[in-house]
């Protein structure tokens, strides 16, 4: 991650390397048991445990409900944010060029 560490890592951040980690035990067949979040000024080492996996999985599984739903929506109104965002550009509710 490109900023300073905060006190504990985000739970958005612990999520994004349980995926990672999840991606890694399917598509190549080890067990991971922990990962590395890098901010620019600290790293954190989390355990891949069985309750974070577990908590993967209900995260997605509410994802992929919302989105079925047509319940996923952009929840931010910052530009920066969206500016920088991997999928701005198929995404129908990007912020426009003037940040509104």
């Amino acid at each position: 991650k490109s900023s300073a560490a905060p006190a504990q890592p985000r739970e958005g951040h612990v999520l994004q390397l349980a995926a990672y980690c999840l991606l890694v035990e399917e598509e190549l067949g080890v067990k991971v048991s922990r990962g590395i979040i890098q901010y620019s000024d600290r790293q954190f080492v989390i355990q891949y445990t069985r309750e974070l996996h577990n908590t993967l999985l209900r995260t997605l599984e509410h994802m992929r409900a919302d989105a079925e739903a047509g319940d996923a929506a952009r929840s931010h109104n910052q530009p920066w944010r969206c500016r920088n965002c991997g999928v701005r550009e198929a995404c129908d509710e990007r912020l426009g060029g003037d940040g509104q």
